[in-house]
């Protein structure tokens, strides 16, 4: 089993559709849900098979995008 967590909405449903979402208000990541390892396994490599872009910075979602750009720019200053 694993736990599978989201900070926004609808997001752990869109992964694991049949997945029992709890909703904890305090915690860094608001939903929490527990499924099978192997439906997880399964949901991420039909998402993986699915890309079609070729540029991930470009297919983001504005509301996504300024924190993957804050993500890259940490990462992007570590020492290699």
């Amino acid at each position: 089993m694993l736990l599978v967590r989201a900070r926004r909405p609808g997001d752990i449903e869109r992964l694991l559709p049949s997945a029992q979402v709890q909703e904890t208000p305090l915690a860094d990541d608001r939903y929490r849900a527990v499924a099978p390892a192997k439906d997880v396994a399964q949901a991420i490599a039909a998402r993986v098979q699915a890309i079609e872009y070729t540029n991930f910075k470009a297919s983001a979602c504005r509301e996504l995008a300024g924190a993957y750009a804050e993500v890259w720019s940490i990462l992007a200053g570590l020492p290699r």
